[in-house]
């Protein structure tokens, strides 16, 4: 065998990530993932079609990087040697078509190099991503055929004892086949039942549009009336709408009045020509719902709902809405309003089938923050889960009809990252078949949401990173901090050493190590997520606030150097914001505010002693949160539930005052105790503050400019010089639009 042509030092590399001989199903290289036991191309996740021909050159080139594959290996591959082609237009226009789907040039290959009178060779970096997802009955049922061996006809015999047993066996027979042929049908019958995405597009290009945070009920928003999509943005920081037309082009801010905080749709009425916005203002379970012309104008209250959702009614006469833990409907003309269901948690994202038969929607639990689906007849009975046991724990949320009710999609995490999933109604049988996926990352997909007219499907695909940022009070300038840890966020430095704990923004696992990045150490791991982190005043232990999927917060100690959880208190509900006391005898924590967790349940701040297990109220705390203790031990600082107040505690006198007031986030005593550091969520420059004890003067110390590029920024504790230390949030999120045809 001849040796392969020597490989550049850049093919090389790449080859080191292919091993020769490796036998793997899924190969991923750019934005691009190829399965080869499938046959079938994503981009972003997004199935798009290419030909059997040209697929079969993308495998043989991708499983072979760096090296150049023949035009003899190819003909020989794809077309078989006894096979007669006109070989070379053949094979130059598999090329091209598969250059096409890659968006790829021959003068300026990013993927497959051309080789005059040699072939071809793949030049970019691939990526072998394990074992298949497990394919669903829709992708991965076989036709079973039935077939039954010829019975010589024998000449007709004289009726006698035995007749009837040869007619029961000849019923029996029949009756199996029958069963069978039946069996056969209804596999058949589920076969391919996902529809192929043949096109998808890009609708916005790198714009800010903000995806939401559902661990807050901050759910995404996005509608469409099949000439424009409206989406949430961001605006100078602030949460927007906007709308961009489904061709592309140019995107479009959607006026709304001051009064609409964080504005978000909600829905769009059948005819689309109004939408529903509601509100996302920081700490507010219930806000007004507004109506507003879908091509602009003045918007107007629904009378005086205070919901946290809305959809529209079928025929556009009444409004569905949610608040707390129900569902009413408002008529429009006199806003007379009746409960129309109660339900085991609240909802969002409600929509009526086509048919108006029935409602689905997504319910929060409050205790566990898990997300699932339901439906609901449409005169408000039985309400009942739509996917029992199907993803455990749920992680489901936001869907939506097609036009003629046959598909249901919505967003799910089943896969480990949110992406586009469909599920296909039940058909003559009654009998729904199980999900099917749409998209499979590397984006994280969120809120689908179909064209009233088409099978057009519209949703958002997002990717984030977060840095961590000091800022100067010396220099009055920002500084990377930890910059060499890539998405970061709430650290928090040790008291004693150089060490620096943190938690990771992509997964929530907690980490320590030193500024520069040195003697990193991973402290919890995966499937733990952990919220904050608090060293003990001597640096050997943490207190975290962590929970598994599924389960409330839990407050917990682990060893500064790694090692099991320890619990501290058993409880059923969540617990949150805890805090060393003097010396480490005690700890505060609280409870999660009303839009986190548990909002009927009764919340305070408690003390909890480490030594004797002994658990005290902290007297008039009731409706506060997110205590933090000074660190001589005289004050406890908190925060009203609706996060309007921040106040202290003085343990002398036994008596609460009021230090601050607006839209208080993250309070944080300096290191002599004698301020208070938060972040204002009330000013659109969400500005960082510093209250002194003393006196009350409130001091501005800094605010978004100092990262002027980023998204939003949050402030999460501070450093040794008492110098804020915050996230910067980048979101790189488009619309994109995806077209489908329900071929088998």
């Amino acid at each position: 065998m001849c040796p392969h042509p020597p490989r550049s030092p850049r093919a090389r590399l790449y080859h080191l990530n292919m091993p020769r001989g490796l036998q793997v199903d899924r190969i991923r290289f750019g934005v691009f993932e190829a399965d080869l036991r499938a046959g079938e191309l994503r981009k972003h996740g997004i199935r798009i079609h290419l030909q059997r021909q040209p697929f079969k050159i993308l495998a043989a080139l991708i499983e072979r990087p760096g090296d150049v594959v023949t035009r003899e290996d190819l003909r020989q591959l794809i077309w078989g040697s006894e096979t007669v082609v006109d070989f070379d237009h053949s094979l130059g226009t598999a090329i091209n078509r598969l250059r096409e789907a890659l968006s790829d040039s021959a003068d300026r290959p990013q993927f497959i190099e051309t080789l005059a009178k040699r072939g071809f060779r793949f030049i970019a970096p691939v990526e072998p991503i394990g074992p298949p997802p497990v394919q669903t009955p829709e992708k991965d049922i076989a036709p079973i055929a039935v077939t039954a061996d010829p019975v010589p006809m024998a000449a007709p015999a004289p009726l006698s004892a035995a007749t009837p047993r040869r007619w029961k066996v000849a019923l029996s027979a029949c009756t199996l086949i029958a069963v069978v042929a039946a069996t056969v049908w209804l596999l058949l019958a589920q076969r391919s039942t996902a529809p192929a995405v043949v096109r998808f597009s890009q609708i916005t290009s790198d714009y800010p549009i903000y995806p939401g945070q559902i661990d807050i009920e901050r759910f995404p928003g996005v509608a469409t009336d099949g000439v424009r999509v409206y989406f949430s943005d961001f605006q100078n920081g602030r949460v927007g709408l906007a709308y961009v037309l489904i061709g592309g082009g140019e995107v479009h801010r959607f006026v709304t009045p001051p009064e609409i905080s964080r504005p978000s749709v909600a829905d769009i009425s059948r005819d689309g020509a109004e939408l529903l916005i509601r509100s996302m203002m920081w700490s507010e379970t219930e806000q007004p719902v507004w109506i507003a012309p879908s091509t602009g104008g003045s918007a107007r209250r629904l009378f005086d709902v205070m919901a946290h959702d809305a959809s529209w009614a079928p025929d556009g006469k009444a409004v569905l809405y949610a608040a707390g833990q129900d569902l009413f409907l408002i008529e429009r003309a006199s806003g007379k309003s009746r409960k129309f269901a109660t339900l085991s948690g609240r909802a969002y994202w409600m929509r009526y089938a086509p048919d108006a038969s029935m409602i689905r929607f997504t319910v929060l639990d409050s205790k566990t923050r898990n997300t699932s689906l339901w439906e609901i007849s449409s005169d408000g009975k039985n309400p009942h889960p739509m996917l029992p046991g199907w993803n455990n724990p749920p992680a489901e949320c936001c869907g939506d009809w097609n036009a003629d009710g046959s598909y249901f999609v919505f967003q799910s995490a089943h896969s480990g990252r949110p992406n586009i999933w469909g599920v296909h109604e039940p058909g003559f049988w009654g009998r729904r078949r199980p999900p099917f996926e749409i998209t499979a990352g590397p984006l994280e997909f969120f809120a689908p949401a179909f064209s009233p007219r088409t099978d057009q499907l519209f949703a958002i695909g997002a990717n984030s990173r977060a840095e961590l940022f000091h800022f100067n009070l010396a220099t009055h300038k920002e500084e990377a901090y930890l910059s060499n840890v890539t998405s970061a966020r709430r650290s928090e430095h040790a008291h004693h050493s150089e060490m620096i704990a943190w938690i990771s923004s992509k997964d929530g696992t907690l980490w320590r190590g030193k500024a520069d990045g040195t003697e990193r150490v991973q402290l919890i791991g995966a499937p733990w997520q952990v919220y904050m982190e608090r060293w003990s005043q001597d640096d050997r232990r943490m207190l975290v606030m962590a929970k598994l999927p599924g389960t409330p917060y839990k407050i917990y100690t682990v060893s500064s150097d790694g090692g099991s959880l320890e619990p501290l208190l058993e409880e059923s509900r969540n617990q949150a914001d805890p805090d060393w006391g003097p010396g480490g005898a005690a700890i505060v924590f609280g409870r999660l505010p009303d839009y986190a967790a548990e909002a009927t349940a009764p919340k305070d701040i408690r003390i909890l002693d480490l030594a004797s297990r002994k658990l005290s109220v902290l007297p008039d705390s009731t409706g506060m949160f997110s205590p933090r203790w000074s660190p001589d031990g005289r004050y406890i600082a908190a925060m009203t539930l609706d996060q309007h107040r921040l106040m202290v505690f003085d343990r002398t006198t036994s008596k609460w005052s009021t230090v601050a007031e607006g839209v208080i986030h993250n309070p944080v005593w300096s290191r002599d105790g004698r301020n208070l550091y938060f972040q204002s969520l009330k000013e659109d420059e969400v500005p960082i503050f510093r209250v002194s004890i003393a006196d009350r003067r409130l001091e501005r110390i800094c605010d978004r400019s100092v990262a002027s590029s980023a998204d939003s920024i949050t402030f999460w504790g501070l450093a040794p010089d008492d110098g804020p230390i915050g996230s910067s949030r980048f979101y790189s999120a488009d619309v994109y639009g995806l077209r489908w045809n329900h071929a088998n």
